[in-house]
């Protein structure tokens, strides 16, 4: 048999260092994802295609938006909910092709 090649350190998981807690338990409960989007303290990672849109804010920059933020980028394909950060819920808004196409031209023309 031959031995083992040597493929060095596992790598990390993506999540396994998130400060965002999954609680994967309530995503079925739709009268708790309904509470989790109105929150005043919940925020969005904004994804077009590719993407992660970020808001500048002075001289850094936040990918964090509202719920209502996000959706005036246009219409969205999917929101799913990440997870709790700090007991502030987490979603993930992709957008639909068309907005991430015209998020695209945006960029591209500035």
């Amino acid at each position: 048999m031959s031995p083992r090649p040597d493929l060095g350190p596992k790598p990390r998981l993506g999540y396994a260092a998130s400060s965002i807690k999954r609680a994967s338990e309530r995503r079925a409960d739709a009268a708790v994802l309904s509470a989790f989007a109105e929150d005043q303290h919940a925020r969005a990672y904004l994804v077009a295609g590719d993407s992660v849109i970020l808001k500048h804010t002075g001289a850094t920059c936040d990918p964090l938006f509202t719920l209502a933020q996000a959706r005036t980028f246009g219409r969205t394909a999917e929101i799913v909910f990440l997870g709790l950060c700090r007991d502030a819920p987490r979603f993930a808004v992709a957008l639909e092709p068309q907005a991430a196409e015209t998020l695209k031209r945006v960029r591209n023309s500035s």
